[in-house]
């Protein structure tokens, strides 16, 4: 009779710990996205691909979740892996769909199908025509393919609204370069070396730079020095031939005997700043082609503060001319004076912002 009574009251009580008792909670797959882009930032990649695959196992059409593994994918160099997380997030109307299609290109580019990159591209571009990010990754490829026209009216876009964006400062220089933009490419080189003058890319702008300012002169002999530049030179980016030969000059000015007694980094000290002096000199306050309305405020303000000298040392330093560590150590008040100048423009934010999934 006991064992019936205590069985009943099991019986009255068991449904009513059950309602007490709270379900188990479902993982939150935005939760584990969070997680793991935290994760993909302190550079733990695969504990990050594991969080966005557990988020994937909640919800398998999360789409945030299906952009950052995506991403992470191709960090790792898994660019089909990828391509296969990134099509249908690409495909689908939502806050993803915009940097799914970028990185989407991304992957197809890296994988070498330049093809159809520039196609998903210009989907990303017909979904938000006055995005830098986008201007940026389509002007690269087209650059890549030899459309260089267009490259360069994207890139142009692009750093107008991201002025302190470093690839796309060597991307359009190195168009205007290739289009035979002789002065158009070496401002751009030079306000790209204001930003990033010490990594192998600014190795290299540098290096261009120093290339165009010496193009078309020659020297023959200790009195002779020959000088060529063509007359006929392009002016839809603007009619800088005046100022081609003006750098023809100063170059030549480098070769001279009495400058020859300089060390090599006086010697391009001067001519840069008797270049940028030059670009200021002979280009109006109110031209409006793209290389004036860029490049000349910039320069302005910075010869204006007195800061040419240091910047050229600044921006050439990768090279490590002969002299320069001597002038740096001279001039440290006036180096400290530039960064303290040029800091806020490269620290500051870009104009327009990409958006990306939250």
């Amino acid at each position: 009779m006991k064992t019936a009574l205590l069985a009943a009251a099991l019986f009255c009580v068991l449904p009513l710990l059950a309602q007490e008792m709270p379900p188990a909670e479902k993982p939150d797959p935005a939760k584990l996205t969070r997680e793991g882009v935290a994760l993909y930032d302190a550079g733990k990649l695969d504990e990050a691909i594991a969080r966005y695959k557990a988020a994937l196992a909640v919800d398998p059409n999360y789409a945030t979740a299906s952009y950052e593994l995506g991403l992470t994918l191709a960090a790792k160099g898994d660019y089909a892996g990828c391509r296969a997380m990134l099509e249908p997030v690409a495909s689908i109307r939502s806050a993803s769909q915009l940097g799914a299609l970028v990185m989407l290109g991304n992957c197809l580019d890296s994988a070498g199908d330049r093809k159809k990159a520039m196609a998903v591209y210009r989907k990303a571009q017909a979904l938000a025509p006055d995005n830098p990010r986008v201007a940026y990754e389509l002007g690269s490829v087209l650059w890549d393919d030899g459309k260089l026209a267009e490259a360069r009216e994207l890139l142009k876009k692009d750093v107008t609204a991201r002025p302190n964006h470093v690839n796309g400062r060597y991307a359009l220089a190195s168009t205007f370069e290739a289009d035979n933009f002789r002065v158009p490419a070496v401002l751009e080189y030079l306000h790209m070396l204001a930003f990033d003058p010490v990594s192998p890319r600014g190795r290299a702008a540098a290096q261009h730079v120093r290339a165009l300012l010496d193009l078309g002169v020659e020297r023959k002999s200790e009195k002779n020095i020959n000088v060529t530049v063509d007359p006929n030179a392009r002016t839809e980016e603007g009619d800088y031939n005046g100022m081609a030969m003006g750098l023809a000059m100063a170059s030549a000015a480098r070769m001279t005997e009495e400058n020859e007694k300089k060390s090599e980094f006086e010697q391009v000290q001067e001519q840069v700043v008797s270049v940028i002096k030059m670009f200021l000199e002979m280009t109006p306050a109110t031209q409006k082609d793209y290389t004036a309305a860029a490049h000349r405020p910039f320069f302005d303000s910075m010869e204006r503060a007195g800061l040419l000298e240091p910047y050229v040392a600044n921006a050439f330093a990768a090279l490590h001319l002969p002299g320069a560590a001597e002038w740096t150590e001279k001039n440290a008040a006036a180096i400290q004076k530039y960064f303290d100048w040029i800091r806020p423009q490269r620290e500051g934010q870009p104009a327009v912002i990409i958006p990306v999934s939250k």
